[in-house]
């Protein structure tokens, strides 16, 4: 029917199309995922890695993303409650920073890293009640280089107060005997300048320069430090920290380890049965994990020997 007017005209529906858009996550959104992941693992805490860094405002879990071509790559950093196991706590967290990405950004997960740079004293509910921080004072060291110096100077001390007293004794008729320190005195008011002089007083002078850099010479550290605070750890006992950590991968036999100051070095035995390239990379990593504790983390070498067939 017609009317005056406009004409009416029934509305179209809008058609949709293949290309609806596309969908970019920011790497700073997955870190925000992956950060939250880790936080809420059992077994991790909340904590500043160091005193900057809790005067930066750099606190754990922290991380790192890196997306290259849709594949995600973390760093993760957490802390975590002592005593808790290291291996246990990582692997929590790796395993559910990777399925936390993918399910909540869509992205594939290529690879998860994660390191405990810190460990926190007591399974607390907050980092108030945490232990608190000894203080430096208290880190083990050796004795000072200039001990065995005081202990001499220490005797030669009481036996110069032996002697005055002696004198002092004979002196009054106390006790019967020859004084020694006369002839002393008379000697040393009748020499004159000799040869031998010059020497003994540039011996003399070198001595008391050698006194007094052991004096000041800082004491050296007998132990390893902890990521826990106020935590040490013998450097002999590196060695059974490694044959610990060969002990849980299957198909290894520790062999001996030695260590020093910064590194270390292991001699694994695979089992007949056993892959040694397979071998080796999990004895890396589980020796990687265990000495993750450790700060500085030492420089660890693992090397793998096949079993002698019988």
């Amino acid at each position: 029917m017609c009317c005056g007017g406009a004409a009416v005209t029934s509305p179209t529906t809008p058609t949709l199309t293949d290309d609806r858009g596309t969908l970019t996550v920011h790497d700073r959104a997955v870190s925000t995922i992956a950060s939250a992941a880790a936080a809420a693992v059992d077994g991790t805490s909340s904590q500043a890695s160091s005193g900057l860094a809790k005067l930066a405002g750099r606190t754990l879990p922290r991380v790192d993303v890196h997306n290259r071509g849709g594949l995600v790559r973390a760093n993760v950093a957490v802390a975590a409650y002592w005593p808790q196991s290291i291996d246990k706590v990582a692997a929590a967290a790796r395993d559910r920073v990777a399925s936390d990405i993918a399910e909540m950004s869509g992205q594939t997960v290529e690879k998860v890293d994660v390191t405990v740079q810190a460990l926190v004293a007591g399974d607390v509910a907050a980092e108030e009640d945490a232990a608190p921080e000894l203080p430096g004072g208290l880190v083990p060291r050796a004795t000072p280089a200039a001990a065995s110096v005081g202990v001499l100077a220490s005797l030669l001390l009481i036996a110069g107060g032996v002697v005055a007293i002696r004198e002092v004794l004979i002196g009054a008729g106390a006790i019967g005997g020859a004084r020694w320190s006369p002839p002393v005195v008379d000697w040393i008011d009748g020499l004159q300048a000799q040869s031998w002089m010059v020497p003994a007083g540039v011996g003399a002078a070198l001595l008391g320069v050698i006194l007094v850099l052991l004096a000041i010479k800082p004491r050296r550290r007998t132990h390893r430090a902890l990521l826990l605070e106020g935590v040490f750890l013998r450097r002999n006992d590196l060695g059974d920290l490694l044959e610990t950590a060969v002990g849980r991968v299957e198909g290894a036999v520790a062999g001996r380890a030695t260590s020093s100051k910064r590194s270390a070095k292991i001699t694994v035995t695979a089992l007949p049965d056993a892959d040694t390239k397979t071998v080796h990379r999990d004895v890396t990593d589980a020796v990687a994990r265990e000495v993750a504790i450790l700060t500085p983390v030492p420089n660890i070498k693992v090397k793998v020997a096949a079993a002698v067939q019988p």
